[in-house]
């Protein structure tokens, strides 16, 4: 069970303030399904008050890879057949800022997600949609690719398109962290592709000591979609405690 705040739907351009509360043995953690949408990030921020055990994090975690590719390779019928289609692939290029340049990733679900400035993407001519973010109008677009679907077949002429229009527009190699994990039991695997190199993930640990830790046990009485006022205001505080604390200040002393 959960609760969450609502957004306007006349701010949801503006705004993605998305608070939820769940817990992390129910079968419906929107806390994952969250993460899973955002395919573009490659650092999060964890906060407990409990003793960080940093090597059971990092057997869980399991490692990463770094390798340079070109956008095509991602379409090949060697990757999607031999990796996206068995496993689960992630996958992020590092070579641009999410708001300067494109940005290429594979969100683990089969899709390969392309966010393209205005030039790249009218250059590159296959149809996507607006990006949401920045608000200027038109300055950034999105392209879906389904990996997994059956017109990724090198015989249609769908994905020889899309292979054209690789070669010709996304033509050069750009470094990628590549994460590849068993789909059923969430296990990291390796890669055996040439070129790779195998990286461990970097836990950076901060101790705040002496702070208030608001209490949250009462937040679970209330799991209705449609939660109280005070219910909302309550979470808000928690969040923005949560904020101060996670950035180092000494402002979670106060709040």
């Amino acid at each position: 069970m959960s609760s969450h705040i609502p957004l306007p739907k006349e701010k949801h351009s503006q705004t993605k303030l998305y608070v939820t509360l769940s817990s992390l043995t129910s079968k419906k953690r929107e806390d994952k399904r969250c993460i899973e949408t955002h395919p573009f990030n490659y650092r999060c921020t964890f906060l407990t008050n409990a003793p960080l055990e940093k090597q059971k994090v990092l057997e869980h975690i399991g490692g990463y890879y770094r390798v340079k590719l070109k956008p095509s390779d991602l379409i090949s019928p060697d990757f999607i057949n031999g990796y996206v289609k068995p496993d689960t692939i992630i996958a992020l290029s590092l070579e641009s800022r999410i708001d300067t340049g494109d940005v290429i990733a594979i969100d683990g679900q089969g899709t390969l997600i392309l966010s393209l400035c205005k030039d790249t993407y009218e250059e590159l001519g296959i149809v996507g949609s607006k990006a949401q973010f920045p608000l200027d109008d038109g300055s950034r677009h999105i392209v879906r690719i389904d990996l997994n679907a059956g017109i990724m077949d090198p015989s249609k002429k769908y994905y020889q398109r899309i292979k054209w229009r690789f070669d010709e527009v996304l033509d050069r190699e750009m470094d990628f962290l590549l994460g590849r994990f068993d789909r059923e039991t969430g296990m990291s695997l390796n890669f055996d592709m040439p070129g790779v190199t195998q990286c461990n993930p970097v836990i950076e640990e901060h101790v705040l000591r002496n702070i208030w830790v608001p209490e949250v046990n009462e937040l679970f009485d209330e799991t209705t979609k449609h939660p109280s006022d005070v219910w909302n205001e309550r979470v808000s505080e928690v969040f923005e405690w949560i904020g101060v604390a996670a950035s180092g200040t000494d402002g979670a002393q106060r709040l």
